[in-house]
């Protein structure tokens, strides 16, 4: 144990090891994502990799933008954003964002093991995503405004939660001759584990996002859960 402590030292996203067998995954997936790196079929391998990533890739509101949501297509937010439409963005998760999420939860502060998650949290967007959000807001009437957040494990090298929040699509279908359900996305969560507190806070920097960019505000009636976790 004391090996990996040393290895991963100067790696934020593998110092919480956990149990031996997570540290075992972490340990499989890390060298794997080494290896993949090394031939170019890998971007990002290790979490000093993302972090790098996030830091040059955070949602920059232009100094001179003016709130609007008369945006046709994500094609023409993403040109306005000076980006492409599926350009990964993240939302920064500041202190005032901390202290919104506080008086939502009723809280005076957040565990020690909570400041942990968050930490170790990221949420991303992209220009699509938030067109879908602006869609959702613009079209959606009151009472009927439900957000669908749905959660996974094995997908992230460290062993963290994948999280979707997004809204359903529910119509008919002439070519399949019956209602279906589509997710449509909002934003993606990856945290520790699949917990309300960094949910809440994911859902601050939306409001955050909606009133910069579309004068708009995101307003939901309920959330479903659909992971157990």
């Amino acid at each position: 144990m004391s090996y990996l402590q040393k290895r991963f030292k100067t790696d934020r996203r593998l110092q919480n090891v956990g149990t031996l067998e997570k540290t075992k995954v972490k340990l499989r997936n890390y060298l794997e994502n080494l290896r993949k790196k090394k031939t170019g079929s890998l971007q990002l391998a290790t979490g000093n990799d993302q972090a790098e990533f996030e830091a040059t890739h955070f949602l920059k509101i232009p100094d001179d933008w003016e709130a609007r949501s008369d945006f046709h297509s994500a094609d023409e937010l993403a040109a306005a954003l000076g980006c492409e439409g599926d350009t990964q963005l993240f939302l920064e998760i500041s202190p005032e964002i901390k202290k919104a999420a506080l008086e939502a939860l009723g809280e005076h502060r957040f565990r020690k093991e909570d400041e942990d998650a968050l930490a170790a949290t990221t949420i991303t967007v992209s220009p699509a995503t938030l067109y879908t959000l602006l869609e959702f807001i613009k079209n959606a009437p009151p009472g009927s405004r439900c957000g669908h957040v749905d959660g996974t494990f094995g997908l992230v090298f460290d062993g963290s939660a994948w999280v979707i929040f997004g809204c359903n699509d529910v119509r008919y279908r002439d070519s399949q001759y019956e209602v279906t359900s589509s997710l449509r996305i909002f934003s993606f969560l990856k945290t520790p584990g699949e917990c309300k507190i960094p949910f809440i806070v994911m859902l601050i920097p939306l409001k955050f996002a909606s009133r910069d960019l579309f004068a708009l505000p995101f307003e939901l009636d309920y959330v479903s859960l659909l992971s157990t976790g």
